[in-house]
């Protein structure tokens, strides 16, 4: 029981609230950018299939000049219209990043079980040697979580100029 006493005392430093609040404010931090992230791989799966069904609408009228009003009016038909590189290259992109982000979310679901195991262990250590392992693995683990934070921007960032190459293309 001695022990235990010291180890208390040593402990001012590390305030396990702090780090568990620390914890939860990134991973609501990382939540919303999820959240963001998928509003825009949404947003540009809408403006893929705007910008076929326009593609596709204008080949289908654009031969409405040579109607003739007694001619019988055939069916529409859609006619499959060639994707220009562009498209395919982006569409590939939001592809590549939607892989980016799965692979993120596992990660980062690792690290989150990381540092709460490591918090967990902090509380009922007893042991100076056990403690010092429980809070690298913490640190590590936040830092890593920091880590994914800046790569989801990151590839939110990247969506996002998707998006906007997308729109210009739709209005052009």
């Amino acid at each position: 029981m001695g022990n235990s006493k010291k180890q208390n005392s040593k402990r001012p430093e590390l305030n396990i609230n702090e780090l568990f609040k620390r914890i939860k404010f990134e991973s609501k931090q990382i939540q919303n950018t999820f959240r963001e992230i998928e509003g825009l791989l949404k947003r540009s799966k809408e403006l893929m299939q705007q910008l076929l069904t326009a593609k596709n609408n204008g080949l289908l009228n654009g031969n409405t000049f040579f109607n003739v009003a007694e001619a019988p009016v055939a069916p529409a038909v859609p006619i499959a219209t060639p994707v220009t590189p562009l498209v395919q290259l982006i569409t590939k992109d939001i592809a590549r990043i939607a892989r980016q982000i799965r692979i993120l979310q596992a990660e980062l679901s690792r690290q989150t079980n990381i540092a709460i195991l490591s918090l967990t262990l902090l509380l009922v250590t007893t042991s100076e040697e056990t403690e010092q392992l429980a809070t690298a693995g913490f640190f590590s683990a936040v830092g890593a979580i920091g880590r994914i934070r800046s790569q989801l921007q990151a590839l939110r960032d990247e969506l996002n100029e998707d998006i906007v190459i997308l729109l210009g293309i739709a209005a052009g």
